[in-house]
């Protein structure tokens, strides 16, 4: 089997550092690029060696040297270019959240199924590689299974200056950093049946919600607090990090402030480990998890597509985490507990 050729649509923030990341791994070629600003995909192309700049997403999907293409782009056109895809025989990786409504990312998965081509959700927070550690430890089974699992993102992380397009988004916190630890608490908890949840905005001149908070429940009766904030100054506070306890049956697994992670069984007897980010030259600093985690995303799809096997970002598993997305927000309508009935396979 040849090279995975790559052709890209959208060039906007994190465009650069997903083909970043495309180009360290072997075995992957971008080959084109679309934008619907042309300056702005020509500029990324030479500075990126990416051979190939397309006028339309049309044009690209139709390529010869295209065989996925990685959809960066805001989720308002997420559906319709997934479809576009798909309609031509191309494998799809799509930026998270999955589209902005619940019909369009069902639409999704069933296109991309009736065309009988992969299609993966680029949700990267899971493979954070100080989550990614403190997972793996986990499913080692050091204090049993989880019963009661919490997920804290507080922050006062600039996020409105470093992408001001999120001040004017209607539905902020939930869709943006919640479909990240939504996601991340499924890999520990598993699949989710039913979510609570609160919502509130306080920065001023935003025109969605930064602070939210989740309650979700399993069948298997572990259930997960999700706690997320911009909106937080916080003690020990480094960007974009997340801090997870978990509750298990004979003791309690935590990933803390400086990624210090630790067992303390129900006898008192501790064990820690540092786990630290994974850096490269390509990242923002400040970004460096967050950007950092798109390599091993990224190597996750290769490896998927290349053995035709399952990816832990495939479209329909990803559905139960957008579902529970969709039902937070019901349910702070509402002021109710909405019940779910997706269920991947986690």
């Amino acid at each position: 089997m040849g090279d995975l050729r790559v052709g890209v649509i959208g060039t906007g923030f994190w465009a650069r550092y997903q083909i970043a990341a495309w180009q360290q791994l072997d075995g992957v070629r971008v080959t084109a690029v679309t934008n619907r600003t042309r300056a702005k995909a020509d500029a990324l192309a030479a500075d990126m060696g990416i051979p190939t700049v397309c006028a339309t997403a049309e044009e690209l999907v139709a390529r010869d040297d295209v065989d996925v293409v990685d959809i960066i782009t805001s989720e308002t056109t997420h559906a319709s270019h997934t479809i576009l895809a798909a309609s031509a025989g191309k494998h799809v990786i799509c930026q998270k959240p999955m589209a902005e409504s619940w019909p369009d990312c069902v639409a999704m998965v069933d296109a991309t199924r009736r065309a009988g081509v992969r299609c993966f959700i680029h949700d990267n927070w899971r493979w954070q590689s100080p989550i990614r550690g403190f997972l793996e430890w986990y499913r080692d089974r050091p204090v049993g299974s989880i019963r009661r699992a919490r997920l804290s993102y507080l922050s006062s992380f600039p996020v409105f200056d470093m992408q001001p397009a999120l001040r004017d988004a209607k539905r902020f916190m939930l869709m943006d950093m919640g479909t990240h630890i939504i996601d991340t608490a499924r890999s520990f908890v598993g699949d989710l049946r039913w979510v609570a949840a609160s919502t509130a905005t306080v920065t001023p001149g935003i025109a969605g919600e930064d602070v939210a908070t989740v309650l979700a429940g399993t069948d298997n009766d572990a259930h997960a607090t999700i706690e997320l904030s911009y909106a937080s100054p916080v003690e020990h506070e480094h960007e974009l990090e997340t801090r997870i306890v978990l509750e298990c049956d004979d003791g309690v697994m935590e990933l803390g402030p400086h990624f210090r992670a630790s067992v303390t069984t129900r006898r008192g007897e501790s064990t820690a480990r540092y786990l630290r980010p994974v850096t490269h030259d390509w990242l923002i600093p400040r970004y460096t998890l967050s950007m950092g985690s798109c390599l091993p995303a990224n190597r996750s799809f290769r490896d998927a597509i290349a053995s035709g096997g399952r990816s832990e970002n495939d479209a329909e598993d990803y559905l139960n985490t957008m579902e529970a997305v969709f039902a937070a927000y019901e349910s702070a309508r509402t002021t109710s507990i909405v019940r779910l009935e997706t269920g991947g396979a986690q």
